[in-house]
């Protein structure tokens, strides 16, 4: 997971090192941010996120992105949840 900030959104390069595909789909919603509702990562490859900023308060914190892996079971009803850990910097000039 790589972050690179800019005025009002984050891109994030996700990478699946995996030889297996992986289906993400959104599990809620944060404050302050949009992110895509489903990301689908092909096996062994990087895909960009874009991350927008709505009126966040400046400062340093960690945004956690859930996310449920659809393809991956820890029960035969309940998929993988998942939460994709990212620190973000905003300062006053950041805001929209």
């Amino acid at each position: 997971l790589e972050y690179i900030g800019h005025r009002t959104q984050a891109v994030l390069h996700l990478r699946n090192k995996s030889d297996l595909p992986l289906r993400l789909v959104a599990d809620g919603k944060v404050e302050g941010f949009a992110f895509p509702d489903k990301i689908v990562l092909a096996p062994d490859a990087t895909v960009v996120v874009m991350i927008k900023k709505k009126g966040t308060e400046p400062g340093l914190r960690t945004v956690k992105l859930p996310y449920l892996v659809q393809n991956f079971h820890i029960t035969p009803e309940q998929s993988l949840h998942v939460s994709l850990a990212i620190e973000i910097k905003t300062t006053p000039e950041d805001k929209p």
